[in-house]
């Protein structure tokens, strides 16, 4: 495991799972519209399946703090969809759950970064 892994998650259970399985790691409770690392502290993000909870005018926040706490010539990786659209989903971890959920397609994106 690289060193100066962690992360951060506002689910409990999503931490937990992280911990388990990076007990080295550092993991903390945070949401993303409210990004307290300070500036240029991370090489790299990984914001897996994170970004589609958010709306178009959340999402250019989001960016705009990723952009404040990830140093230069560092690396976001961000998993999104293939189409554009907004919809209600079942929460795939919580059987019988509803989920808000904004897909963003490459077209779609491209401009906001």
């Amino acid at each position: 495991m690289p060193s100066g892994l962690g992360g951060s998650h506002s689910s409990k259970k999503m931490l937990q799972i992280a911990m388990e399985k990076f007990p080295a790691g550092k993991f903390s409770r945070m949401d993303l519209l409210s990004i307290s690392f300070p500036p240029n502290h991370f090489h790299g993000i990984l914001a897996a399946y994170s970004l589609i909870h958010f709306s178009t005018l959340d999402f250019e926040k989001v960016l705009s703090q990723f952009h404040d706490v990830l140093q230069h010539g560092g690396v976001l990786l961000g998993i999104v969809q293939g189409v554009t659209e907004e919809k209600e989903i079942d929460e795939p971890l919580l059987p019988g759950e509803k989920v808000w959920v904004h897909f963003w397609s490459k077209e779609t994106l491209l401009p906001l970064l």
